[in-house]
């Protein structure tokens, strides 16, 4: 189709976190063809709800990899302009339909950056196929995760407060495990009833594509979910 000229733009996924923009960057270079992500209202992948600071991290990665602008699919912005007593819970959308074409204006904004998450489904055949989580990990075994963070944390503003939070099952007191952060070993955690958690500083984060492995050494337990929280 690209190479036909037959389109005009593509639009990546659907209930997705991860997309591989720059690829299709790669395939539409040279041509006029636009490449848009779309950002889905609802629940990206069955991770949490989406609120303000996943959409500003959402759109912030997308623009960091090249996309042209944002798709966004399942917004309801609309019912809340007709109809602001009935969907006064779509308000918000508003401010971010105002934001998210901009990085500028996501700077300084609350984030949450995620690992994305879920197994192919007959609904979502090619969506998840990339995903590691959820990993049920056993003594011995280790799951290595992927944070995409696009944006500069050296640059003003600074975050006040960086968090990383692993959200665990089955985890008992007896087991035992290790986290990796950019090759860099992770120590003291805090641990909170939906796993455990760690202030960061803006220095153990890179711009762009952050690794995290985690390593069971001793017992099993379930890696549900990963998240990094930066709060201005």
């Amino acid at each position: 189709w690209i190479e036909e000229d037959l389109i005009d733009i593509i639009i990546l996924g659907s209930n997705a976190i991860d997309m591989e923009i720059e690829k299709f960057k790669e395939l539409t270079r040279g041509k006029e063809i636009l490449v848009y992500p779309c950002l889905y209202f609802g629940r990206p992948n069955w991770l949490y709800g989406i609120n303000a600071e996943m959409v500003h991290a959402l759109a912030t990665n997308y623009h960091f990899q090249g996309a042209d602008g944002i798709y966004v699919f399942n917004w309801f912005a609309h019912n809340y302009i007709h109809r602001p007593k009935r969907a006064s819970m779509f308000a918000e959308q508003l401010d971010w339909l105002r934001e998210i074409d901009d990085p500028e204006a996501m700077r300084g904004k609350d984030k949450r950056y995620v690992a994305d998450r879920g197994t192919p489904s007959w609904a979502y055949p090619h969506g998840r196929i990339h995903c590691v989580l959820p990993a049920k990990l056993g003594t011995g075994n280790e799951a290595i995760l992927t944070v995409l963070v696009g944006e500069d944390l050296a640059q003003p503003p600074f975050p006040k407060d960086i968090e990383i939070n692993l959200e665990l099952n089955e985890l008992a007191d007896s087991d035992t495990f290790e986290v990796i952060l950019n090759k860099h070993r992770l120590l003291d955690f805090e641990h909170i009833e939906t796993g455990i958690r760690k202030t960061l500083i803006p220095e153990q984060l890179i711009t762009g594509y952050n690794n995290v492995e985690i390593y069971a050494l001793e017992g099993e337990f379930v890696v549900n979910g990963l998240e990094i929280n930066i709060s201005y």
